[in-house]
């Protein structure tokens, strides 16, 4: 499927205006494309930045990389000296991706990856400059929004993105992990054997059927496939992958397992879930009761999960599955408001007159009316007094259905009237909170 890029609609076409870039008169710093022979330079500042050694990609490594991530996606940050010279001290990289909504539509986003300054370099613009540069190019491409998962949570919110979904790691005892009785079921689930260009074919088919099914899926075009399941470890996913697929229904399971020789010889193993995707929780059972039927089951692990999986629900005693952790995931920052509205389905009817603040763009701050008929709404610019006030981080937070204005009222984050956060949160509401499970 190919996702649309077009130039947004300015809702304010007088106050349409660029995000600010700063000046590359000589002293300062500045933002641009790097060139080949400057790759290693780039990530060896974002490592540092994250506190890791630079480590080079092997050759096929680097070409799978570098067909997910062009040059043309990644961004510098260079300090330029007085007598001309120039020293790359930071980066970003953009993953062209689409991002599904509420009632199954898509629309493009710039998913914004990699992203920091060297230690040393910090203070002087630089970090602001990569990511105004970032959603003023994102805009002019026609993105909706742009996406991330927030390293430092502080940093974002002052740009305008809100947390959007939520993620937790779980982990169980195998010999606990069994579930009820009467658990619901779609079918049976077995070992794919399938690799290469086929298996890729077979996995998209399955996220793309989720990702229409719930909120918060990110397309995978078939070069981050290749990185996702390459045999090399990395963040981005890969290494000595397993795969198991559902036998009836779109749902497959990528996970390890870390084995050995225990007690009195017996094989044991730790098995670790690196993605569970269903199109229902019927299917995620029976993909949970493929994990935890692997014999040599000691220990499950299930990292970047979602915060309610159908588990939870269903286990023998719920209390054996134990949350380690519980934090943020996804974080969007709308660009494109009556887009994002009119691809969006909601799920009542009604009108809800808001004053937005916008740190970075002043012709998306302003008076707007959220209108919704028979599930569709529109986004257009109003007069009169505003029923709520809310940044446009609120709105990236609560547009995928996983946040509260009620909550973001009742905190003092949204002012305005209760009864229309209550009308709000009726438009907004989903089935579920979004999951998100791609990491980039």
């Amino acid at each position: 499927m190919t996702i649309e890029h077009k130039p947004p609609e300015h809702p304010h076409p007088a106050l349409s205006e660029p995000a600010e870039q700063l000046a590359s008169a000589a002293g300062s710093v500045a933002v641009r494309r790097p060139a080949s022979a400057e790759v290693p330079q780039h990530f060896s500042s974002v490592d540092a930045a994250y506190g890791t050694p630079f480590s080079p990609m092997d050759q096929v490594q680097q070409e799978r990389f570098d067909e997910m991530v062009p040059l043309a996606n990644r961004s510098v940050a260079v300090e330029r000296s007085p007598d001309g010279g120039e020293r790359i001290i930071g980066g970003q990289v953009r993953i062209d991706s689409a991002l599904s909504l509420p009632g199954g539509a898509s629309v493009p986003v710039a998913a914004l990856s990699g992203v920091g300054v060297e230690p040393g370099a910090h203070g002087r613009g630089a970090f602001r400059a990569l990511i105004r540069e970032h959603l003023r190019e994102a805009r002019a491409r026609g993105d909706a929004g742009s996406v991330l998962m927030a390293s430092l949570t502080p940093l974002y919110g002052r740009f305008g993105y809100g947390p959007a979904t939520e993620t937790a790691n779980w982990e169980i005892d195998a010999p606990a992990a069994a579930l009820q009785v009467g658990a619901p079921t779609q079918g049976p689930v077995f070992v794919e054997h399938a690799r290469g260009a086929r298996l890729h074919e077979v996995l998209d088919a399955v996220w793309r059927a989720v990702g229409t099914a719930r909120a918060g899926t990110l397309e995978r075009a078939e070069a981050w496939w290749r990185v996702v399941l390459a045999p090399e470890e990395t963040w981005l996913g890969g290494g000595k992958l397993m795969v198991a697929r559902h036998g009836t229904a779109p749902g497959y399971v990528l996970y390890t397992v870390d084995g050995e020789h225990g007690r009195q010889g017996l094989a044991e193993a730790d098995i670790r879930i690196r993605e569970l995707v269903a199109a229902d929780p019927a299917v995620e059972l029976d993909l949970w009761r493929f994990i935890a039927g692997l014999p040599w089951g000691r220990t499950i692990r299930w990292h970047y999960a979602p915060v309610d999986p159908a588990a939870l629900f269903w286990l023998r005693d719920p209390r054996q599955l134990r949350r380690m952790s519980h934090f943020d995931f996804l974080w969007l920052r709308p660009l494109d408001m009556p887009r994002l509205t009119a691809q969006r389905r909601f799920a009542a009817d009604g009108r809800v007159t808001l004053e937005v603040t916008d740190p970075v763009f002043g012709d998306l701050a302003g008076r707007f009316a959220l209108q919704v008929r028979n599930g569709s709404g529109t986004w257009a610019v109003a007069d009169g007094p505003a029923d709520l006030a809310l940044s446009i981080a609120d709105l990236g937070a609560m547009w995928l259905g996983g946040g509260s204005s009620r909550q973001l009222r009742a905190v003092g984050r949204i002012g305005g009237d209760a009864a229309a956060a209550h009308r709000l949160d009726a438009m907004l509401a989903c089935d579920g909170p979004p999951r998100a499970v791609a990491r980039f």
